[in-house]
Order: structure tokens, then C-alpha cells, then sequence
């Protein structure tokens, strides 16, 4: 672990070097970068979907404290599992057309907060990634527009982000 830290320090500060580019810059940039809020906010969003799709398959009785006149039959995956089938039995079929399959997640709460967190997930990579290459559909080599620890620090931020939404779900709301 420590050989990993120190190559990744030095590799910042020779690309630092070699670059021009300082950390000052790099926020400069951030800030005035709106795919970066976008793409923040997404994967922030997805964390948060993530802790709430947690604490209903594990803690649902917390969920139940948070909002006690929730409906158990949707929020409840002890019970809500069955919306998929008719009468609650897997033996008859699904309820409707998909309901156990593309469209789960409008079947119970548990499978809802899954859907949106697969989606904002993507979303927000998808955001992040795209403001990567400078001008990628150029027939010469694709570019990077930045250094590569910007893109580092890019991951550590998104990281966060999803890391800040997911703990304020799962650990301080539930």
C-alpha cells in the first residue's frame, strides 16, 4: 500500500510538472464546468438511491420508523416481491407483461430504487467520461483535453459524491 502512494505521488507531481497544469487550474475549471456539477449530482443521486435500495433489503424496519404509514405492500421486500406474480403466486405468471422482468421496478420499492440507481449511475458516468476527449470523432488520435491525474481527481471527486449520497441515506437518515 505504501509503494502504491508513493508511485501515485510521484507520478503527480512529475505530471504536474510536466503539464504546467496546478490544482488551482484545475478547480478554476471545475467550477465553471457544468458537466461536472451534472455529473456529481447524478452519481451523488445514485448513492443516495443506492442507501435507500440497502436499508429496504436490510433494515427495513428502520425504513418503517423513518415513515410509518408507508404501504408494506410496495415498500416491504419481505412482502412486496409477490406484486410480480398474480395473487402473489409465481405459479400463475407475472402480473402484467414484464412484470418480472423490464418492469420490476414498478413492482416494489426495493426494485424502484435499484432501476434509479443503475440509471444515475450511468448517467453520471456517462457525463464525466464524455467531457474526457478532445474532440473524439476526429479522424486522428483521440486526445486527452487535460493531464491524466485531472481525470484522477475527477474519479476521487466522483467517488465522493456517490460515496456522500449513499451514507446520507443508509447511515444518517435510516
Amino acid at each position: 500500500m505504501r509503494w502504491t502512494a508513493f508511485l501515485i505521488a510521484i507520478f503527480f507531481c512529475v505530471d504536474l510538472q510536466a503539464q504546467r497544469y496546478t490544482l488551482k487550474n484545475y478547480f478554476k475549471e471545475k467550477i465553471s464546468s457544468k458537466s461536472f456539477y451534472v455529473s456529481n449530482s447524478l452519481l451523488f443521486a445514485s448513492g443516495a438511491a443506492y442507501g435507500v435500495h440497502e436499508t429496504l433489503n436490510y433494515h427495513y424496519s428502520d425504513f418503517n420508523k423513518t415513515f410509518p404509514n408507508n404501504n408494506p405492500q410496495f415498500w416491504n421486500p419481505e412482502i412486496s416481491w409477490k406484486n410480480k406474480w398474480k395473487n402473489g403466486n409465481k405459479k400463475e405468471g407475472e402480473q402484467f407483461l414484464g412484470s418480472s422482468t423490464i418492469f420490476v421496478f414498478t413492482t416494489d420499492g426495493k426494485h424502484l430504487f435499484s432501476a434509479l440507481h443503475k440509471n444515475l449511475l450511468t448517467s453520471g458516468t456517462t457525463v464525466a467520461a464524455s467531457s474526457m476527449f478532445d474532440k473524439p470523432y476526429k479522424k486522428s488520435k483521440v486526445r486527452l483535453k487535460r493531464p491524466l491525474w485531472t481525470y484522477l481527481m475527477d474519479g476521487a471527486i466522483n467517488s465522493i459524491s456517490y460515496s456522500v449520497g449513499f451514507h446520507l441515506t443508509y447511515t444518517i437518515i435510516f
